[in-house]
Parts: C-alpha cells; sequence; structure tokens
C-alpha cells in the first residue's frame, strides 16, 4: 500500500539539473493536488484538527502551489527567470521542513543545516519549534533570517528549564543527559513523505546554474561560454581553465549580465 497522501516520484539518479528541477515540480503538484482528499480524511479521522489541517495549508501546501505555479510556467514559456528564486525558495525550503515535521522527523536535521547553517545540533530542538511556530511564513523579511533570530531565542528562552528544582538546587534527572534526539517529537502521521525526494539543497542549486546561463544566453553568450559562468560562480573555476570564454563574459559583464549574476548568487548565500 504507497503512503498515505500520494504516491511520491523516484528520485533522480543523475545531478542533471532539468531532472531535479522537474521533480520537483512533480511533487508539488502531486500534494497540491491530493492534498484536499487528505485533509478530509485526515479530519474526518480525528488524526489532525481543522485547526492544524488549516496551519499545513498555509505553511506548506499554498507554498507548494505557488512554486508549482512558478515553476510551470518557467518551463512552458522557457523563461528560467520565472523559476522560484529569493523568499519563494526560502519559503519552499520552509514549506517541506514544515511537512517533515509531521511525516520525516529524520530529515529535520538536514533542514536546519539549509536554513541555519551557522547553527550546530544543539539547536536542533529550538529550530524545530521556531519552523513550528511559522513566524518565517509572515512578514516581509527573508524566512531564513526570521528562523535563525526565533531559534536563538527559544534556546535562550530555555536554556535552564528543569535544570533546577524548587530548592534551586541541580535536578540530577535534568542533568543526566538528553534522551535520544529522534524521539522528541515521537511518532506523526505518514504525509508528503521528503524521503525519496532529492535533497532540497540539489533542487536551490538546479534552480541557481539554470538563472546563470539564462542570464548569460540573454547577454549573448554561447552556450558553453554560459556554462562556464555556472563553474565561475559555484566551481571556482578560473581564467586559466577557458580563457575565451573568461573573455567573453568579462566583455559583457558592464552590462546587464553581472547584476542579474549578483542576484542570484544571492540566493545561494542566504540559503
Amino acid at each position: 500500500m504507497p503512503e498515505i497522501g500520494f504516491e511520491y516520484f523516484p528520485s533522480p539518479e543523475s545531478n542533471d539539473d532539468a531532472e531535479n528541477i522537474a521533480h520537483e515540480l512533480l511533487y508539488c503538484d502531486a500534494a497540491v493536488e491530493q492534498w484536499p482528499q487528505f485533509r478530509r480524511e485526515l479530519e474526518e479521522s480525528g488524526r489532525k484538527s481543522r485547526e492544524r489541517c488549516e496551519a499545513i495549508e498555509r505553511n506548506a501546501i499554498d507554498i507548494l502551489r505557488e512554486a508549482r505555479n512558478a515553476l510551470a510556467s518557467a518551463l512552458e514559456t522557457g523563461d528560467a527567470t520565472l523559476m522560484p528564486s529569493g523568499p519563494l525558495l526560502d519559503r519552499l525550503t520552509h514549506a517541506h521542513a514544515y511537512l517533515a515535521l509531521h511525516a520525516d522527523i529524520e530529515a529535520l536535521a538536514g533542514y536546519r543545516r539549509m536554513i541555519c547553517p551557522d547553527l550546530d545540533y544543539s539547536f536542533q530542538r529550538d529550530f524545530e519549534l521556531a519552523v513550528w511556530e511559522a513566524d518565517w511564513n509572515s512578514g516581509d523579511r527573508p524566512p531564513s533570517e526570521v528562523t535563525r533570530e526565533a531559534t536563538r531565542h527559544y534556546r535562550h528562552e530555555h536554556r535552564l528549564d528543569g535544570v533546577y528544582n524548587t530548592s534551586k538546587r541541580l535536578d540530577p534527572v535534568a542533568t543526566a543527559g538528553e534522551l535520544d534526539p529522534m524521539t522528541s517529537l515521537g511518532e506523526l502521521d505518514p504525509m508528503f513523505p521528503m524521503s525519496k525526494l532529492r535533497p532540497l539543497s540539489a533542487i536551490q542549486l538546479a534552480f541557481v546554474r539554470e538563472g546563470l546561463r539564462s542570464a548569460g544566453k540573454r547577454a549573448g553568450l554561447k552556450k558553453e561560454h554560459a556554462d562556464f559562468i555556472v563553474r565561475m560562480a559555484l566551481d571556482d573555476a578560473k581564467q586559466k581553465d577557458d580563457p575565451a570564454a573568461w573573455r567573453a563574459i568579462r566583455d559583457r559583464k558592464s552590462g546587464q549580465l553581472m547584476p542579474e549574476i549578483e542576484e542570484l548568487l544571492e540566493t545561494v548565500r542566504q540559503q
């Protein structure tokens, strides 16, 4: 019997950007289309309350729908600039993390590394609380910035919880060591499982690489020269690796090419 929710698609085995992007589109589309029926089943069975389903729809499904529509438009028109980037890509990462709270808790450490790369595993429970509270899905601030700030806030707020007893003495139970961190949320309902989806960081990089190639082509570069932009930006390629491509890129960087590249790379820096 397939996992409750929808039959997800096998993860691409290659590192082909187009395949990874198509895979994310299929995932988002399946989740969005099958959510209404799945929500009815959750509410009728009592496994999830109406309020919790509304939160899932607001903080995950609606974002997957927005990403699906952006991806579909980009693929239909051949315009890579329409692909999710910046704030939408950040929210998409958070939407997957939010679903993981309900369906794939083992993936949550990976999402912490994507969203808060400067915070180690000792922040994990605070990160999960920050994703759960979903302040990242309101306001105009970058979602990752909001989540990092909230994670640090929860860490500070609860750092002494249970350490001292009512006699103001160290509690031996509280100081005996932590339980297995993977038991912290318990076993939750399977829903939109992520275990067979490529790590979202691979999807993010696919978006960025396609955006870089598209910017190069719009600037009039040949395909191989546009590909070299990707190597320079993400693989640390140097002038000596392809002098002709390097000169072609240099000759066009005074126009719109460099601002577009900087904007795309800022997306990488924010993740």
